[in-house]
């Protein structure tokens, strides 16, 4: 027979998910037992932070502390957040001073919130409806996220711990005594800001154009930018030339890379100069550490040649009339047809004597 010895101490530590909108996080629930059931003491120490987070914002996480089951009144001293980023461990120290807490079921904190007390039952958090209040949540803003955050800490591990103290009010044998640790963690995505790509043609002089005669040289000018507010983008780009005005299939040819200065990049190493048809320029830009990539729109360029023929060359008499017939044509890729409606205006040079009359 075997006889299990009375009044063995143990410690048991639960992890439980916990889900708030648009947060996630999880509950730690540190609690001491005896073999013979006597009562169990703890928290409840919940963490949840807003996901996604923009690069250049800082993160922001939401922490509720709870006393559901401890039958003693317990003491929250300090509340430590760290950040996991790219460039090491970012921490805020003992933020509990400075939080914005909602209170039930009869917890409080002294004036300078460096102590708080949950009786049985007893909850505190800064957001309200975590704890069964009305009201705004007024979440931890510590962290900027960075671009490096978004290459490889992605997403953003964030951890806390909370130092707390059983006053052992009920009498119970098995009340813990000095100063306890919970901890729980959260995580956020970390998203680049969304860049907006633009571009125009623009001919030799700079001019913004989207019809040009056959024979003239164009370029794309293309231009980055972000939200307002935020930095200029940087980073490069590249442009690619289609024999078809809606950019569609292979482009015919690709400018490499250029880099932006100021948001802008003005691509003159890659001129065209294209006979009578469609054309089409299409953007690209490859994001940088702050922003996303994003393409531009399909920017169509018509090119149009034009010919002009007087007929019929003549030699006639003094006074005889002679009548010359004006032809204008036009093509736009599609083959020589009519010009209608184009206006003609012509002079009559006499020479050798001659003198005409209209």
């Amino acid at each position: 027979m075997m006889h299990r010895p009375r009044g063995v101490r143990g410690v048991r530590v639960a992890l439980v998910m916990g889900v708030m909108a648009m947060a996630v996080g999880l509950v730690a629930v540190v609690e001491t037992t005896q073999a013979n059931a006597l009562p169990v003491h703890g928290i409840g120490f919940f963490k949840g932070c807003q996901s996604p987070t923009d690069v250049l914002t800082k993160t922001r996480c939401n922490f509720t502390i709870t006393n559901l089951s401890d039958p003693d009144n317990v003491q929250v001293t300090a509340l430590v957040d760290v950040v996991h980023a790219a460039g090491g461990d970012d921490s805020a120290g003992n933020v509990l001073p400075s939080l914005v807490l909602s209170f039930a079921g009869g917890a409080s904190c002294n004036l300078g919130q460096t102590l708080c007390t949950l009786p049985v039952g007893g909850r505190i958090s800064t957001d309200p409806a975590a704890i069964g209040n009305a009201g705004a949540a007024h979440p931890l803003e510590f962290h900027t996220a960075t671009g490096a955050d978004a290459d490889n800490a992605n997403p953003l591990v964030d951890d806390a711990s909370v130092t707390w103290s059983d006053q052992c009010t009920s009498g119970a044998v098995n009340c813990p005594v000095g100063p306890q640790t919970a901890t729980t963690g959260s995580q956020t995505l970390i998203r680049k800001l969304p860049s907006s790509t633009a571009t125009s043609i623009h001919d030799a002089q700079h001019t913004v154009v989207t019809a040009v005669e056959a024979g003239t040289t164009v370029h794309d000018f293309v231009s980055v930018s972000g939200p307002a507010g935020k930095p200029t983008p940087t980073g490069k780009v590249n442009v690619d030339w289609f024999t078809n005005g809606d950019c569609s299939g292979s482009p015919a040819a690709n400018s490499g890379d250029v880099n932006l200065t100021n948001g802008a990049a003005d691509v003159t190493g890659f001129p065209q100069t294209p006979t009578a048809g469609q054309y089409g320029f299409l953007a690209h830009y490859k994001g940088s550490s702050v922003y996303g990539p994003s393409d531009g729109l399909c920017e169509p360029l018509s090119v149009v040649d034009a010919s002009i023929t007087i007929t019929p060359d003549a030699t006639n008499e003094v006074s005889h009339n002679h009548t010359f017939t004006v032809a204008v044509q036009r093509n736009d890729g599609t083959g020589w047809s009519p010009a209608p409606g184009v206006p003609v205006a012509y002079t009559l040079t006499d020479s050798n004597g001659a003198a005409h009359t209209t």
